[in-house]
């Protein structure tokens, strides 16, 4: 899924994926060890501020143009 282009009232649009792409891993070994690092420090902040321990569930996304990762939701798990 990607963002479509050329101002259609759709905001994404589904291409296709080459079997040997879906069976790939998309992340680095260094992006899961970020994306583990950004969940504690998330965990600890919000578990300090409740005075409990506080799991979370965390959202993240990787740009497709810039290649960055990105926390974009923390919520505490229920």
């Amino acid at each position: 899924m990607v963002y479509a282009e050329g101002g259609n009232r759709l905001s994404t649009r589904n291409v296709p994926t080459p079997k040997s792409d879906q069976a790939r891993f998309c992340l680095t070994d260094g992006e899961v060890l970020t994306l583990a690092g950004w969940a504690i420090e998330v965990e600890r902040h919000y578990s300090e501020k409740a005075g409990q321990p506080r799991p979370m569930d965390i959202e993240w996304a990787k740009d497709g143009l810039d290649g960055e990762l990105y926390l974009v939701q923390a919520r505490p798990r229920r």
